[in-house]
């Protein structure tokens, strides 16, 4: 197993520069992995045939990092998916997130984690990328620090997250898959959404999932609550 090969990647908009970190096992398959984001950039593995394929999406430029609405191979937080207005309950006392996708919160907002540069160590066949996000960040309330750790060996992959926070969170209203609000707003979402899909000439797509729809219409009138 070789050593993590680190490499310069691209300067940030704010002039910090972001790094590449590469893992090659004995097969020749290898993760390029990036501090920006804590994200995947690449991961090239043997296809059926034996020829390493890239089987990720990711951005030529680092400035698709920071501002690609896909969030390829990133790490997002402090949560993932959308929270409904940017709103929940918290202890009794109603907390408002900053609104980032709309009139919702998502993937932790403008300032998430996947928009920083993370602090890297390596170990090994690993990397770890640390970082902290302080109260009141995007107004959530307590200090976090997160750490993600990459390990590539010669069964070709793994990753393991440790979160620290000082508050336990209670119930958050999530959109679970893309859906939330009240039944109007669900079907004006999803009606934006199919529109999105059919533009695309994903009629087949629309169609094979027309049913599963209509059944969660049928079931689902007010938001799901996840913790």
């Amino acid at each position: 197993m070789k050593q993590v090969q680190i490499s310069e990647f691209e300067p940030t908009s704010s002039g910090q520069m972001a790094h590449f970190y590469r893992i090659e096992n004995a097969s020749g398959a290898s993760v390029t992995l990036c501090d920006y984001g804590a994200s995947i950039v690449s991961l090239l593995v043997p296809d059926r045939q034996k020829l390493l394929r890239d089987v990720v999406l990711g951005y030529a430029h680092v400035k698709g990092y920071e501002t690609g609405g896909e969030y390829f191979g990133e790490t997002v937080g402090r949560c993932c998916n959308r929270i409904c207005h940017g709103q929940f309950v918290l202890n009794g006392q109603q907390i408002q997130l900053n609104c980032n996708d709309g009139k919702h919160h998502l993937h932790g907002g403008y300032h998430s984690l996947s928009r920083r540069i993370w602090k890297a160590e390596c170990s090994g066949n690993s990397v770890a990328f640390t970082t902290e996000s302080p109260d009141g960040e995007e107004h959530y309330p307590g200090n976090l620090q997160v750490t993600v750790t990459y390990t590539f060996d010669d069964t070709n992959y793994q990753t393991e997250a440790a979160v620290i926070g000082s508050v336990i969170s209670e119930y958050t209203p999530i959109l679970q898959n893309g859906l939330c609000g009240s039944e109007e707003e669900t079907i004006e979402y999803l009606d934006e959404f199919l529109a999105v899909l059919d533009a695309a000439g994903m009629n087949e797509v629309i169609e094979a999932n027309q049913a599963q729809l209509d059944a969660w219409l049928t079931d689902n009138s007010t938001p799901s609550v996840h913790k």
